[in-house]
């Protein structure tokens, strides 16, 4: 079995014998590389009890070799008794071993479920956050959508503001050109009357003027 980290939250555990692989993934960095470490810690535990194991079962047909050919039985005796000290002393030291790795494995199957439930949390995190972002997308597009209606109903405002203020201004100038005709007629209109009164002499002249020339047929 192999652990390779991928990433900084993220690893593979191979089981070649099994061909499988799984992909684990951590909180942290600092949880990765502790999960690591527990790893090659109970690996490395494994293999030195497989070699003790093996070291052992060597050294016990080594003994039974050496016996048999070149032992008598006191020999065998003799021999037997340090040798089974000895293989006793080893097997003692295996089990040690075997137990520590046993202990090692379970803490490590406990820390591999806490990380799988950690795992778990995280995928349903990340599920909650990615509908949290579809949910926020729809609620953009509302807002933006509102937004260009809005920013329209702006555009027609304005343009009608532009329109109005255009007809402010035209009915500023006819303001100005009415004033200015009602000023034209108030001149015309003086001067009608200055007119009309010129009109009310003339006739008095014309008289005036019959008067003086009738003298003066007379006097001539």
């Amino acid at each position: 079995m192999t652990f390779t980290k991928t990433s900084q939250k993220f690893g593979q555990w191979a089981d070649s014998r099994a061909n499988t692989v799984f992909g684990l993934g951590f909180s942290s960095e600092q949880q990765l590389t502790k999960f690591a470490e527990k790893f090659q810690e109970v690996k490395e535990a494994a293999r030195l009890a497989r070699d003790k194991s093996q070291e052992k079962i060597e050294t016990s047909s080594n003994h039974s070799q050496a016996s048999s050919i070149n032992g008598t039985d006191d020999e065998k005796a003799s021999c037997a008794g340090p040798a089974d000290t000895h293989l006793k002393s080893e097997n003692d030291k295996l089990k040690i071993a075997l137990t520590q790795s046993a202990a090692n494995v379970k803490k490590w199957e406990i820390e591999l479920q806490t990380l799988r439930e950690s795992n778990a949390r995280l995928t349903s995190a990340l599920q909650e956050s990615a509908a949290s972002v579809e949910q926020w997308k729809r609620q953009f597009s509302l807002c933006r959508d509102e937004n260009d209606r809005l920013r329209n109903k702006i555009d027609e405002l304005e343009e009608q503001c532009s329109e109005i203020n255009r007809e402010k201004e035209q009915n500023t100038q006819l303001k100005r050109r009415i004033e200015e005709l009602e000023s034209e007629l108030r001149e015309k209109e003086m001067e009608l009357t200055d007119l009309r009164k010129q009109s009310e002499i003339i006739p008095q002249l014309m008289s005036e003027c019959e008067y003086v020339s009738e003298k003066l047929e007379l006097k001539s």
